[in-house]
């Protein structure tokens, strides 16, 4: 097996990832034996190069173990085509995985790129924006995914979030009343955590 690219020495190595590095993190198999004999059979077809056969095992017969090496590939070839063909057959796990690589490696063009196919992306860059530092553009990103029929309602709930978090108490006010029930509730629970920690 190569080395992969995200792992750390520190305890958790592959905090934040959903499936690259999970082999690792999650017991899938019920015994140490059968856990040994997986990652040799996955480390002999790594070191074979052959994908075909991870991707029957991961795709065909459910195996994790077999998806998860192959998201690690993909990962540490830094294969964003690979992950984004996978993403458009309705993978989303790999969707995810894509997200993930981009917004680790901080990639606000290719993400906003990503956007124009899968509208969700548009929250991993409006998050990408907030860890930077830059709060308007990551507001802005989340205005403009409240428009997206599926995305709204956890857009316009994770703006007002940052809004708080960003001492914009002002801004929710005026959104409460000027009737939005949200703003109103997450104002109102701001408030009195506000006057408890005082």
């Amino acid at each position: 097996m190569s080395q992969r690219r995200y792992c750390a020495d520190d305890a958790d190595q592959w905090a934040g990832w959903s499936y690259y590095g999970a082999a690792h993190r999650y017991d899938v198999h019920g015994t140490s034996e059968a856990a040994s004999s997986c990652a040799r059979v996955m480390d002999q077809l790594e070191a074979a190069g052959d994908e075909v056969r991870l991707r029957e095992l991961g795709f065909g017969d459910g195996d994790r173990c077999a998806f998860i090496r192959l998201i690690e590939i993909l990962v540490d070839g830094d294969r964003l085509d690979d992950l984004r063909i996978l993403a458009r057959d309705g993978d989303g796990r790999a969707f995810t995985t894509l997200m993930e690589l981009l917004f680790r490696t901080d990639r606000v063009d290719q993400l906003r790129a990503e956007a124009d196919e899968f509208p969700s992306a548009r929250l991993w860059l409006a998050q990408l924006h907030l860890r930077r530092g830059e709060v308007d553009a990551g507001l802005a990103e989340l205005a403009a995914a409240e428009l997206d029929p599926e995305l709204g309602w956890s857009a316009h709930s994770e703006r007002i979030a940052q809004l708080l978090r960003f001492g914009r108490v002002a801004d929710v006010r005026a959104m409460a009343e000027a009737g939005d029930r949200v703003a109103g509730r997450r104002l109102r629970r701001f408030e009195r955590e506000s006057d408890r920690s005082q």
